[in-house]
C-alpha cells in the first residue's frame, strides 16, 4: 500500500494556499495598474499632447516663413568680406518708404481681407511687380502659407499644411499717425489637426520688424 504520509505531501504540492493566491493576485493587479497608466500616458500623448505641439510648430513655422523667408536669388546678394551671400525673400526684409509703391500694404478689400500681405524687397524696382504671402488651399482643400511673386505661378510651403486662419495687422507708431514710422507687423497664425473627430488646434502670434531702413 502506498505511504499515507507521502500521498499527503502529493496532495500538499498540488495546489497554492490562500496566502499565497492573494500575493499573486495582487502582483498580478499591480502589474495591471502600472501598464494602464503606462498605456493612458502615451494615448493622452497621442490623443492630445501630440497634436496640439504639432499645431504650434506648424503656426510658428508659418510666421517664421512670413518674416524670413527662404534664399531667393531674385532677393539679390550681400557681399561681405569678398564673400557673396544670398538675401532671404521673407516680409522682414521689405523696402521702407513712405512711397505707397514699395511700403508693404495689407489687402484690406475682397475675400484676401486681412490675410495677405504684399511687399517689395530692397532689390525690387519701383513700379515692378510684389511679392506677397497669403492663405490658401492645396487640391484637397487644406490650409497653407502661399507665396508669390508678381505674375508667377503661387508656391505653397509645404510645411505649413494644417494653417486655417492667418491674419495680419499693422503696429502704428505711438501717435497713430505718422505713416513713415510704422515697424511692425503682426501676424497671428492659427492651424489645427483633426484626432478622431476631435480638432485640435494652437495658434501663434509674432511680429514682424522691417529691418531695412
Amino acid at each position: 500500500m502506498p505511504n499515507i504520509h507521502s500521498a499527503m505531501r502529493m496532495n500538499r504540492r498540488r495546489g497554492f494556499t490562500l496566502v499565497e493566491t492573494l500575493a499573486a493576485s495582487l502582483i498580478a493587479m499591480y502589474i495591471f495598474l502600472c501598464a494602464w497608466a503606462m498605456y493612458m500616458i502615451v494615448w493622452t500623448w497621442w490623443y492630445e499632447i501630440a497634436p496640439h505641439s504639432e499645431c504650434q510648430r506648424i503656426a510658428r513655422l508659418a510666421v517664421s516663413t512670413i518674416s524670413e523667408g527662404m534664399i531667393d536669388a531674385t532677393a539679390g546678394t550681400d557681399t561681405v568680406d569678398f564673400v557673396t551671400y544670398g538675401r532671404r525673400r521673407g516680409s522682414g526684409w521689405a523696402a521702407r518708404s513712405s512711397s505707397a509703391d514699395i511700403y508693404p500694404t495689407i489687402t484690406d478689400d475682397g475675400p484676401d481681407t486681412g490675410h495677405r500681405i504684399n511687399f517689395k524687397l530692397e532689390s525690387d524696382p519701383v513700379g515692378s511687380n510684389v511679392r506677397s504671402f497669403y492663405l490658401g488651399q492645396d487640391a484637397n482643400g487644406v490650409g497653407a502659407v502661399y507665396y508669390v511673386y508678381g505674375n508667377n505661378a503661387p508656391q505653397i510651403v509645404t510645411a505649413t499644411l494644417g494653417i486655417n486662419d492667418l491674419t495680419f495687422e499693422r503696429v502704428l507708431s505711438e501717435d497713430g499717425k505718422d505713416y513713415s514710422l510704422i515697424e511692425l507687423y503682426k501676424v497671428t497664425a492659427m492651424a489645427s489637426r483633426n484626432v478622431r473627430g476631435v480638432v485640435r488646434s494652437a495658434t501663434y502670434t509674432g511680429y514682424i520688424f522691417l529691418r531695412n531702413t
